[in-house]
């Protein structure tokens, strides 16, 4: 399942913009802060939530808060139209295969009589969507969307805001398939918590089956969560990972009547050392969290797959996929989650050029002022420079310091051999002996003077 083509009109800075996503199951959207990047992935977000609130065919009541709901028959709020529009329009095409196609659209209008807002989701493929539903031993697909923005973002105004210490109450769905779709719009990448107690539940039980009956038992979605994060991992670098697991506080086990509520911690082997997850780095903790989450929503959506969980297929949104990763990283992550879960699709945005030098151009939308720029220049295996500069629109140097090269090459042209000399010498001291224009300037000049 993947989604092939997105129409936007008038919802928050985007005016009329329709993209037709690539048939690499990636997608790159660029553009600089305030562009509409973001805006971008809350509008599949909405659409997706139609199709989950589809899926599950759940009633669900107002006074759960928005982290709870899976989707929402109001789907547009007033104050995310256009401010010159009556209207807002969202029009999305989802392939499943080449027999299956899910339209979705979602309309939203201001109403003139009270300046109420009128909200409508119309979903048709309707019949093909609630198979998902009736077919017990049908395989779901996994939507997910990773963002790095607070949970009171997405509260209602009217919404009492809810302090950090509570946890929210969780929807618990007889068909145990429907529960990765339980925060799914909104999952944060810095937040262990759900990930953990699931996985103490799950490793707990394995535990004890292997104590009791067969000391070789192994849950199948625990064994697809090692192996794909270890699999991601060796494809980002050389050091290896193994071995999640997790283990209890040393203190509650030598003081029982201290513990009252549990506390798991995720340890993890790095090259051989045991670390506990908060002494990784962000870079790794985030990467840790993607790969385990995404592979325990998987092998859950998944069942019959058993440990090839990974090969299951959802369409994933990251916000931000550079975010607190080594330029290294950066340049390997869409190539790793790609070759991780070839059957998913991943949709991210992305301020980083190195990100963009493992993308074809085809993959690569830019955003400005609200609108989709046609021309699209080449970025697979260019240089970060070249993309800082035709992408971003960031010049290779600082304006002062090129300033400073011009001015050195200007009195080098006009045969000024003491004062080149000496901005030649500032600018050894600043840039260094290596640097490119340095070795130029000083190529020029000791040329020219002979």
């Amino acid at each position: 399942m993947r989604i092939e083509q997105l129409e936007v009109k008038n919802f928050r800075c985007l005016e009329d913009i329709s993209i037709n996503f690539p048939d690499n199951n990636i997608a790159v959207i660029v553009g600089i802060n305030g562009a509409g990047k973001t805006t971008i992935l809350d509008c599949l977000k909405i659409v997706l939530s139609s199709i989950i609130n589809q899926l599950i065919q759940l009633e669900i009541k107002k006074d759960f808060v928005l982290q709870d709901i899976i989707g929402s028959l109001t789907i547009i709020e007033q104050d995310e139209i256009h401010y010159t529009a009556e209207s807002s329009q969202l029009d999305a095409v989802i392939k499943e295969n080449d027999e299956h196609t899910i339209t979705v659209l979602c309309t939203a209008k201001i109403l003139e009589e009270d300046n109420s807002e009128s909200t409508t989701s119309n979903i048709t493929g309707v019949n093909y969507i609630e198979q998902y539903s009736q077919d017990s031993y049908q395989n779901f697909p996994l939507f997910v969307y990773y963002h790095d923005r607070p949970i009171d973002y997405y509260h209602n105004k009217h919404r009492k805001q809810i302090k950090q210490y509570t946890k929210p109450l969780k929807i618990y769905f007889d068909k145990q398939q429907l529960n990765i779709y339980r925060g799914c719009m909104q999952a944060d990448l810095d937040d262990f918590y759900e990930f953990t107690q699931w996985f103490e539940r799950k490793e707990n039980f394995e535990k004890e089956r292997r104590i009791s009956e067969n000391p070789n038992y192994r849950i199948s979605s625990l064994e697809a969560v090692r192996k794909t994060f270890e699999k991601l991992l060796s494809n980002l670098t050389s050091i290896p990972f193994s071995d999640l697991r997790i283990v209890s506080n040393s203190r509650d086990r030598v003081f029982p009547f201290r513990r009252r509520i549990p506390n798991p911690t995720l340890v993890i082997s790095k090259d051989n050392q045991d670390f506990k997850l908060d002494q990784l780095s962000s870079g790794e903790k985030r990467l840790l969290m993607l790969a385990t989450d995404l592979a325990r929503r998987l092998a859950i959506a998944n069942p019959g797959l058993g440990e090839n969980a990974w090969q299951g297929e959802g369409i994933v949104l990251i916000d931000e996929i550079d975010l607190h990763l080594h330029p290294q990283w950066q340049r390997r992550v869409l190539p790793a989650l790609t070759k991780t879960f070839p059957n998913c699709q991943f949709i991210v945005t992305t301020h980083s050029p190195q990100v963009l030098s493992e993308v074809p151009k085809e993959s690569v939308f830019i955003l400005e002022d609200g609108k989709l720029i046609e021309y699209s220049p080449h970025t697979i295996g260019r240089d970060s420079n070249s993309i800082l500069y035709e992408i971003f629109g960031v010049k290779e140097r600082p304006e002062w310091s090129q300033q400073k090269i011009d001015d050195c090459l200007r009195l080098i042209d006009d045969e000024n051999w003491n004062e080149a000399r000496e901005a030649l010498e500032e600018l050894s001291n600043l840039f260094g002996n290596n640097d490119t224009a340095v070795v130029q300037a000083q190529t020029i000049f000791h040329f020219m003077e002979d």
